[in-house]
């Protein structure tokens, strides 16, 4: 069997060395020298690490060091002023690469987190392209929050669909979203999506939507969102799960569904929380 592998440490060269009894093993490091050893037993050394992994069906890496599995650059090294977090992942089969999206401080006067993205390759896990800006900033807002990201591959129309909440100081959330062309990168249209507008939604009171998952479904062409949410402005109200479809175009939101409630899925008494949502 052809093999590519990646990084060869002391543990990764002792890896090797084991496939090559019985594979052919073609070697990549960023560090040329430390595959000398390797050279000398037979593996074939590339230059790169798209190199390495041309052609061969197995990738196996043995990488070290923040800089090997690095996706987010924002702001300045060691300034803590400049989180990423709440990492979401989708795959895309056709170009054989993720996109990781993920929500991080983009400004800090106002402060301003928004949402990010970095395409990166299945075959070798190096970044592709630069970051993306996700979501569009509203500098006239003052302090946001951009977070809770999720992302879904539709290959129908070879493009992610990213959602998002935004939180705004003394306001309940909101959910939006952005198409992202899976093959330039680009993201599509000049601002974010509204889905879910606080306050009122096909009639229906909506507060404070939160954990916001996404799923595709080809056979309808539609995207499915779900949440937790409090759906009234009483304190005594407990948070449900909810959810809309939205045709692919991302322009039709349709009816919103409450699990909790006429589905029976949830007790009306109890604080639903942390939905997922997948498609079979």
């Amino acid at each position: 069997m052809d093999i590519a592998f990646l990084g060869t440490g002391r543990m990764g060269t002792e890896l090797a060395l084991h496939l090559l009894k019985q594979h052919r093993v073609t070697v990549w490091n960023r560090t040329p020298q430390r595959t000398a050893r390797l050279a000398e037993a037979g593996a074939t050394v590339a230059a790169t690490a798209a190199e390495a992994v041309q052609g061969r069906p197995v990738v196996v890496t043995a990488l070290f060091g923040p800089e090997d599995v690095r996706v987010s650059f924002t702001g300045a090294d060691a300034d803590s002023s400049f989180n990423a977090a709440q990492p979401r992942v989708a795959y895309n089969p056709s170009a054989r690469e993720y996109l990781v999206v993920w929500s991080a401080v983009a400004a800090t006067n106002p402060r301003r987190t928004e949402i990010m993205g970095q395409r990166v390759s299945a075959l070798s896990g190096e970044r592709v392209g630069s970051v993306i800006a996700i979501s569009v900033a509203q500098p006239g807002l003052g302090d946001y929050t951009s977070e809770m990201p999720d992302v879904v591959y539709n290959g129908v129309d070879q493009r992610y669909f990213v959602v998002w909440h935004r939180f705004e100081t003394n306001k309940p959330f909101q959910v939006f979203g952005r198409f992202i062309n899976a093959v330039s990168s680009a993201p599509l249209g000049s601002d974010n999506l509204t889905l879910v507008n606080w306050g009122a939604h096909n009639g229906n009171n909506i507060f404070d939507e939160d954990r916001i998952r996404v799923a595709y479904s080809p056979a309808a062409g539609r995207y499915y969102l779900v949440w937790a949410s409090t759906p009234t402005s009483t304190t005594a109200a407990v948070s449900r799960v909810q959810g809309i479809s939205i045709a692919a175009d991302g322009q039709t939101v349709y009816p919103l569904t409450d699990f909790t409630g006429p589905l029976g899925l949830g007790q009306p008494t109890a604080a639903d929380s942390s939905p997922a949502v997948v498609y079979n």
